[in-house]
């Protein structure tokens, strides 16, 4: 038993240690932590192709691992929702987001769709996929520019948490009806699909409900109790057990994991900074699975197959989210901001592509290893040249003090 279990425990630390040495060393770069950890999931898979060292039970340990990465990871997007800046200041965002997400997941479906040729249930997939911006690439940009707190920094932002929140409700509604288009014709069960969605909305506004009064009127009496356990350690397990309680539910109630995950973490967004502190380590533990596991997946063969429609998703990742922020941002404020908001927006990472992989367990067949490679090129490329691209207008456009 020893002799098994250990290849798998080894991968496993050394996972964890290339993990931490990529996160440090593409932080030094000012580049994204995510693409490090893709690369690292395709190289395992290179190498796998060569020496065959990868045996099912250690695949099966970094599934389960993935598991836990997206519950943490998600969690950790719902914590930097700060659901009361967002019930404050829903107004301009909300125009400014929901045409974005209108327009972004219209231009991925229709591209995938009439260009790429995909069936529906893969382009409505691929169109949900990219409604959603990845807030912590762009707010460390912004951070790191000096330009958070100006007048142009906060309300990109409150479009991004938008962006997210609507990004995940999408996904929740995907992973509903997506059964059922995947069983039956689309027209022949039309009205199975609208009653579906539709129990799924009336439970989602529940549910939705229910977390938003227990944000406002129980999670500071209960943050108050939980702080009395005065060692980090006890005070971090209690608040991550409460979220797997939280996602545990909405998975009984017909959600996914993830997505319970994510009302957990809005709950605690009152105060995300002594959450997030207290939390750093089981993120930065598992949360790099999620997207090793996205590495693995990519299959050597589907490489070549999957150019031309990575290409095609590319260009729809960037024209939906800069048209679809930049345009309505331009009646609320000027063209420079506007046009940073909509450059800001392109990247998508973590939640496009747990659409894209819980998606394949979902319906069969529904996403092909060339789409999901495609996809995964795409928040590759989304990941690296918006963020260069940010570091010279920020300064030329704005100006901003250096901190």
């Amino acid at each position: 038993m020893t002799t098994q279990i250990a290849p798998v425990i080894l991968l496993v630390g050394l996972a964890v240690i290339s993990a931490a040495l990529i996160k440090v060393c593409l932080q030094r770069l000012s580049m994204p932590a995510v693409v490090g950890y893709i690369t690292l999931g395709f190289c395992i898979r290179l190498f796998d192709t060569k020496l065959n060292f990868l045996t099912e039970q250690s695949e099966q340990t970094i599934d389960f691992l993935a598991y836990v990465g997206v519950t943490v990871l998600l969690f950790r997007i719902g914590l930097e929702g700060k659901l009361h800046n967002l019930l404050n200041q829903f107004g301009k965002a909300s125009v400014i987001g929901l045409t974005c997400i209108a327009a972004s997941g219209a231009i991925g479906f229709v591209s995938a769709y009439r260009i790429i040729n995909l069936d529906l249930l893969t382009s409505l997939i691929v169109g949900i996929a990219l409604t959603a911006t990845s807030v912590g690439i762009i707010a460390a940009v912004w951070e790191e520019s000096g330009a958070i707190k100006t007048t142009e920094g906060q309300p990109l932002l409150d479009v991004a948490e938008l962006d997210d929140i609507m990004g995940v409700v999408l996904m929740a509604l995907l992973f509903n009806i997506a059964p059922v288009i995947a069983a039956h014709d689309v027209q022949s069960v039309s009205g199975i699909i609208l009653k579906t969605g539709g129990m799924f909305v009336i439970k989602l506004i529940s549910f939705g409900l229910l977390c938003i009064l227990f944000a406002l009127y129980m999670e500071k009496p209960l943050m108050k109790f939980i702080q009395r356990f005065k060692k980090p350690p006890e005070l971090t397990l209690v608040v991550i057990s409460i979220g797997f309680v939280i996602a545990a539910i909405a998975g009984l109630l017909g959600f996914s994991l993830a997505v319970g995950a994510f009302f957990a973490g809005l709950i605690f967004s009152r105060d995300p900074s002594s959450i997030k502190s207290q939390t750093d380590i089981i993120y930065d533990l598992f949360a790099p699975f999620f997207f090793i596991g996205i590495g693995l997946g990519i299959r050597i063969e589907s490489l070549a197959p999957a150019l031309w429609p990575a290409g095609i998703l590319i260009l729809a990742a960037f024209a939906g989210k800069f048209l679809g922020s930049t345009v309505p941002s331009l009646f609320c404020q000027g063209w420079k901001p506007s046009v940073l908001l909509g450059v800001s927006m392109i990247p998508r990472a973590e939640v496009a592509m747990i659409i894209i992989q819980r998606s394949q367990a979902l319906a069969k067949n529904a996403i092909k290893d060339s789409v999901f490679t495609a996809m995964a090129m795409t928040c590759f490329v989304t990941c690296i040249v918006p963020p260069i691209m940010l570091k010279g207008m920020i300064h030329r456009l704005l100006k901003p003090e250096k901190k």
